[in-house]
């Protein structure tokens, strides 16, 4: 008799209470997208194009038209087919931009050309086009999905659902700790040992935050992942045990620390440069000592795009010739943070750093709704002088880190004209330089203060194995598992 197969993948990230690929809140989010939409392309466990909704591609010889051709037999998940007008519609809402994946000023035009052909001109050149098009953002929604909300798009169901896995719309178990998904029967790789091989139904994602849900659930689960400093090597040991098998610490997230818009009015540039010189090289001995990954900027150091130790140190350097040679003169600081976060091993580093400076830190530990709400209607900066926060550092392109950036964080100090420069041009050398610069003019304006590049590991039962692009998606899909 065929064992129940393990239905369940477990991560330290929360759900919203409805998925919207043009509007992620939630890291969790990404990870539904992920099942109940697909998009024309996909990427390979090496971050590299390849097909999905569309089955080639060709690029014209001024490289200013790409023309999709899709596969054949594209079907809903209510079984109605996926027509290449509504596969067009939902692309052009993905045009207007979203957060993440904005490439609105690129794009002149997207057109259906036959039945099976979608051509996309372009404006100029884009050459990290097709891998831009892998995002959950551009993945094809239906359009009686799609709602307008002002000035922009939300998806207002999420079924019919394009993807391998459905969101069960109203299974009382839905929650943002767990969403619960059902095979999509019609899915264009159903007879793809991919998900064949798998034999998965009815499925689950699952936010936790304690080791002891890994172990006491060990029988259900498929794969799982951790933050590293948060996996205990007694909790490792026990899953082990149990049949599992751990990857090595994948550089994954950012955690930092920023100055609100109360603390920018209050505070000067003198004496906010002065205690961000001075925190940070408290902050960099414990982060090395301890064996970490010192924070450069948005991305890790090890990342394309992104300043390597060397060039953040010189810049640092340069700041230390005019600061951080004289007390800071801060006598309190208010900390807004999420509840979800007090444990981040950044976090305790940054409230022991300002301990040592003689600071008096006065927080404010909110549960991870309220601190959501107060960043939306933005009481976070006007109530506090600082917020912590994590974010996803690892995108095989800068490009969405950027905008993510600019959009939630950094408005009044990244300019998007420049994240768009970047993105647009055709030396690759040149490009990696803007982005550079956008570190460079976050860090010198005073606001933002990297801590550390965490780590996360994946661990996956040792009756499965993974298949690509699991390496691209970090375990976080069933599509990507298959039975040994």
């Amino acid at each position: 008799m065929e064992p129940i197969p393990r239905n369940e993948i477990y991560m330290p990230y929360a759900f919203s209470e409805a998925s919207d690929p043009y509007n992620i809140v939630y890291a969790g989010d990404w990870a539904v997208c992920q099942h109940n939409w697909a998009g024309l392309v996909d990427l390979n466990e090496s971050g590299e194009p390849v097909p999905a909704l569309a089955e080639a591609w060709s690029l014209s010889r001024d490289r200013k038209q790409v023309t999709f051709r899709l596969a054949n037999a594209l079907f809903w998940s209510d079984g109605s087919e996926i027509t290449t007008d509504q596969i067009v519609k939902s692309l052009r809402v993905s045009k207007e931009g979203t957060v993440h994946t904005d490439l609105s000023e690129a794009l002149e035009s997207i057109e259906a050309k036959g039945s099976d052909e979608i051509v996309f001109k372009l404006k100029r050149p884009l050459p990290p086009l097709l891998r831009s098009l892998a995002y959950s953002d551009w993945a094809v929604v239906h359009p009686s999905s799609l709602k307008k909300s002002g000035n922009k798009h939300i998806v207002k169901s999420e079924l019919p659902c394009s993807g391998p896995f459905c969101v069960k719309v109203g299974d009382a178990q839905r929650s943002s700790e767990k969403v619960p998904l059902e095979r999509n029967p019609f899915f264009y790789k159903r007879p793809n040992p991919k998900v064949g091989s798998a034999i998965f139904d009815d499925v689950s994602l699952i936010h936790y935050t304690e080791c002891d849900a890994l172990v006491s659930n060990a029988d259900k689960i498929l794969t799982l992942r951790s933050y590293s400093h948060s996996l205990t090597k007694d909790c490792e040991n026990k899953l082990i045990d149990l049949g599992f098998e751990f990857t090595n610490p994948h550089p994954s997230w950012l955690e930092a620390m920023t100055f609100t818009q109360s603390a920018l009015k209050r505070l000067n540039f003198k004496t906010r440069m002065n205690f961000i010189v001075q925190i940070k090289s408290f902050i960099d001995e414990k982060v090395k000592k301890d064996g970490h990954l010192q924070a450069t900027g948005i991305r890790g150091p090890f990342e394309t795009g992104a300043l390597t130790h060397k060039e953040f140190n010189a810049l640092v350097s340069e700041f230390k010739k005019e600061f951080g040679k004289e007390k800071v003169g801060l006598k309190s600081l208010k900390i807004a943070v999420s509840d979800s976060t007090t444990k981040f091993y950044g976090y305790g580093i940054f409230v022991d750093a300002v301990k040592k400076m003689g600071i008096d830190l006065i927080e404010a530990k909110l549960p991870r709704s309220e601190f959501v709400r107060k960043f939306k209607n933005g009481e976070l900066h006007s109530d506090y002088d600082l917020y912590f926060f994590s974010m996803g550092s690892g995108d095989p392109d800068p490009d969405g880190n950027w905008r993510f950036s600019a959009a939630h964080y950094f408005s009044d100090i990244i300019d998007s004209k420049k994240v768009s420069q970047a993105y647009y041009s055709l030396d690759d050398s040149e490009r990696m330089n803007l982005y550079k610069s956008l570190e460079r003019d976050l860090f010198s304006a005073a606001i933002f203060i990297p801590i550390y590049i965490s780590k996360d590991v994946i661990g996956i039962h040792n009756s499965y194995k993974f298949v690509s692009p699991a390496s691209f998606r970090f375990g976080l899909s069933f599509y990507d598992t298959a039975k040994k």
